[in-house]
């Protein structure tokens, strides 16, 4: 919800908003693109991170017994 409703809400601003034009939309666009770059390459870097330091998953006898 949050990921579409915020895309949605920035592409408004181009669309509907006071300075609404198709450079505005545009900018908006380029705006949305660049966050969601930013958030997949900050994601991929701090799994990256957490796999080499501490691992992404349990032992396997935790993983057999339960984490409960």
């Amino acid at each position: 919800m949050h990921l579409v409703c915020g895309i949605w809400g920035t592409l408004a601003v181009g669309l509907f908003g006071g300075l609404a034009s198709t450079s505005q939309f545009l900018s908006q666009l380029i705006g949305v693109g660049c966050i969601g770059i930013g958030t997949v390459l900050f994601t991929f870097i701090v799994l990256i991170l957490l796999k080499k330091t501490m691992g992404l998953r349990v032992d396997s006898d935790h993983e057999i017994e339960g984490l409960g």
